[in-house]
């Protein structure tokens, strides 16, 4: 398995960055992204692949640095004589926004869609894990932000990648109550963070994303497993990560191998 950083910036990451989107490569030939933001055309291309290449989308969370770029994918794929519809996995309560077509995405010359007519849907239970590739994931839900009083979904996914045990934290406050037995099954963790402080040098913590400052605090035997993505504008300019510990910043273009 190889897993392609092609992008690790955050949501507004203007520095060519991009945003956070994953490319699996699997077993039996098959790539799955994890997440699609908006800039998924962009980053893809520029580490070579296309449309073509994208067999499917695992999707964490509604937020658009991570499902945008469907609607690029699900036209690219419908339109393209060469594709098939690509799979979109899910989580069950992502369902009702996942099934309906983007506004742009909801009709085409004589015909009224829905993402099933771009996408083979593919909604999960609860606890359920699924097969992908010739691997075997397990979802697991993260706290990413609050509706009034109800937790917006979001998962991250964990998974064997060869002699490694993988755990992508997807968009995630700093949790490490609720995320340390995760933290403790993985051996490499791919984390959110972002990384913002004032003029005075204080942190400026979101709420919604688990700071760098936050993270610092985790156990040494826990931050030597981490990498840092989704990470701010400037980021590298501003904190060493391999000083305090972690394994550092994952680069655009950086290869996982395993």
């Amino acid at each position: 398995m190889k897993i392609i950083a092609a992008g690790v910036g955050s949501a507004f990451a203007t520095n060519g960055n991009w945003q956070s989107n994953y490319l699996l490569q699997l077993d039996e030939g098959k790539n799955m992204l994890f997440d699609c933001g908006g800039a998924a055309l962009y980053s893809l291309c520029e580490q070579g692949y296309s449309h073509r290449n994208i067999d499917a989308v695992y999707v964490s969370h509604y937020h658009g640095d991570h499902i945008h770029g469907l609607e690029w994918l699900g036209f690219m794929r419908y339109f393209d004589p060469l594709c098939s519809s690509p799979e979109l996995i899910f989580c069950a309560p992502l369902r009702s926004g996942l099934t309906r077509a983007f506004p742009g995405m909801d009709s085409i010359q004589g015909k009224v869609t829905s993402m099933n007519d771009y996408f083979d849907i593919k909604s999960l239970g609860k606890n359920e894990k699924f097969t992908y590739g010739g691997t075997e994931f397990q979802p697991v839900q993260v706290c990413h932000v609050f509706d009034g009083f109800t937790m917006v979904p979001c998962f991250g996914l964990l998974f064997q990648a060869g002699k490694e045990t993988v755990f992508m934290t997807a968009d995630t406050q700093a949790n490490p109550n609720q995320l340390k037995d995760f933290y403790d099954m993985a051996t490499v963790i791919i984390h959110d963070c972002e990384v913002l402080y004032t003029k005075g040098g204080q942190p400026l913590m979101s709420g919604v994303h688990a700071h760098y400052k936050q993270l610092c605090d985790l156990p040494a035997a826990t931050k030597e497993k981490i990498w840092l993505t989704h990470y701010t504008d400037g980021a590298e300019e501003k904190v060493d990560p391999k000083a305090d510990g972690f394994k550092g910043f994952v680069r655009k273009g950086q290869v996982f191998e395993f």
